[in-house]
């Protein structure tokens, strides 16, 4: 008995025909520009997921710039008070 070659998550590209059952999820932007496919009701599931992930990554990330950018302005800050301190008096 054989079975038909089943896989979860497909690449769809520019001049090909979408699999019957298959959902757009998100568009691959790192290789070919394909769009990723996944079954139906997992199609808005994993996107709602990576757009939860991307978003919370870019509120942890812009937190830890902005401590960063905190920290080199304060530095700065108080390099250029002791330059000036010590060229004044």
């Amino acid at each position: 008995m054989m079975f038909p070659k089943f896989r979860f998550k497909r690449l769809w590209g520019e001049a090909e025909i979408m699999p019957i059952g298959y959902g757009y999820a998100w568009r691959d932007y790192k290789f070919d520009h394909n769009k990723v496919l996944f079954p139906i009701p997992f199609n808005w599931i994993f996107r709602f997921a990576r757009e939860f992930w991307f978003f919370m990554m870019g509120r942890i990330l812009k937190i830890i710039d902005d401590n960063r950018y905190n920290k080199i302005y304060e530095k700065g800050y108080k390099d250029g008070y002791h330059k000036h301190k010590q060229i004044s008096g």
